[in-house]
């Protein structure tokens, strides 16, 4: 059951194996998967090549779980909206779960923030509902996504792991 905070801010549950784990960003990547200019009357677009033909507006970002020595990575598809956020675009969530505490540190969703109330549209769901975007915040970044589909999350393999040599 979703907790609404004193200032609106309403947090929930999403579970994930990750959710409580120190993770670090290391790769992030956007596929619009369509043309990103296109001149009609000259019958002419310009796109990127896709690096994952079959998804249109997919996100996929590659984290490193220190607790699990592993690489994770997030996919979302039908990405509506997303930002890399540091902690100054968080003060307003990290406050609001200071008076009443997110369910886990890492993965959580949350709606009712300045964000949605300056783009309301990308969170509108149909009707008067109001969509939760999903965030995965680390030491140094959070990551917030607006999307249409819950997102997958895989453990794909162990991180690269050495030993820095001592500096003189």
């Amino acid at each position: 059951m979703p907790d609404q905070t004193p200032t609106g801010i309403v947090f929930s549950p999403w579970p994930t194996d990750v959710e409580s784990d120190d993770l670090w960003l290391g790769r992030l990547s956007f596929d619009v998967g369509t043309p990103l200019v296109i001149f009609a009357k000259d019958n002419i677009s310009y796109s990127l090549p896709s690096t994952n033909p079959n998804h249109d507006h997919s996100l996929e970002a590659d984290f490193v779980s220190t607790d699990k020595k592993a690489v994770i990575r997030f996919a979302f598809q039908g990405v509506i909206a997303f930002r890399m956020l540091d902690e100054n675009g968080l003060l307003e969530l990290w406050e609001a779960s200071n008076s009443d505490p997110r369910s886990a540190k890492t993965t959580f969703r949350a709606r009712g923030h300045k964000w949605s109330d300056e783009s309301f549209l990308v969170f509108m769901a149909g009707g008067s509902e109001q969509r939760s975007s999903y965030f995965i915040a680390t030491e140094a970044h959070c990551l917030e996504v607006v999307c249409d589909a819950e997102p997958s999350v895989t453990n794909i393999g162990p991180a690269l792991v050495s030993h820095a040599e001592p500096k003189d």
